[in-house]
């Protein structure tokens, strides 16, 4: 009998943040659906954070993918992000082909087709004990080499992503109606993703109305004031 693989906890917080309740959570014992948890493990390591989906319900945790990820797609895990202090959205995708057993994650800025970066990994690799080492409640032993993954990630993936993505613009609102951050403010919930050119231009209409009505604020004011009554 093969020894039992050494167990790799490198990622397993940021697993337990994703999924809580362990491998047995998943919508079926996918290998597949637990090296794409690992990556998106990664992305949490370096920073992300999930873009919560605008309708639908919501994630079980800050850090876990939406309801249903795991099955939204045969072979393939979508994950959405943004980062703070960056302009745009983030897609890691990846795709498994079952006969050969490689996945490819791919990770790449929104708006910016040149920020895109990819890793393949040998499923067998890194969850060898297949849909059995699923049935388990930690992901120590489900997902190994851990440490590896996350290092290969970080150099192909997500420091070259980070390293050539926009950043937020420097004055970018901030506070309880416009933030950066994620949950900054409900009015950002309402307006195109910051860095955008649609978010550039519902931005500028809304200072083109702010600065028309102080302009016939102060007429009113001025024919006021000419005619001896009070300013308001």
């Amino acid at each position: 009998m093969a020894p039992a693989p050494e167990a790799d906890a490198a990622l397993a917080p940021a697993l337990r943040r994703a999924e809580p309740r362990g491998p047995r959570a998943l919508s079926k014992p996918d290998p597949g659906a637990a090296l794409a948890l690992a990556v998106h493990a990664c992305m949490l390591e370096a920073g992300f954070n999930p873009h919560p989906p605008a309708d639908g319900p919501r994630p079980a945790t800050p850090d876990a993918p939406p309801p249903g990820w795991d099955k939204a797609f045969p072979d393939e895990w979508v994950f959405e992000y943004t980062h703070p202090g960056k302009a745009e959205k983030f897609v890691l995708h990846c795709s498994l082909q079952r006969a050969s057993g490689r996945m490819l994650a791919v990770a790449s800025e929104g708006g910016a087709l040149g920020n895109r970066h990819m890793l393949g990994l040998q499923l067998a690799n890194y969850v060898p004990g297949g849909a059995a080492a699923l049935d388990a409640d930690g992901w120590d032993r489900a997902v190994v080499k851990q440490a590896a993954i996350l290092d290969m990630v970080s150099r192909h993936v997500t420091h070259p992503l980070l390293a050539m993505a926009a950043d937020m613009p420097a004055g970018a609102p901030s506070g309880p109606l416009l933030g950066p951050e994620r949950g900054a403010g409900w009015l950002d919930a309402w307006l195109p993703p910051p860095g955008t050119p649609q978010r550039r231009h519902v931005v500028a209409a809304a200072t083109i109305v702010a600065a028309a009505a102080a302009v016939g604020v102060a007429a009113l004011v001025a024919r006021r004031r000419r005619g001896g009554g009070p300013a308001w």
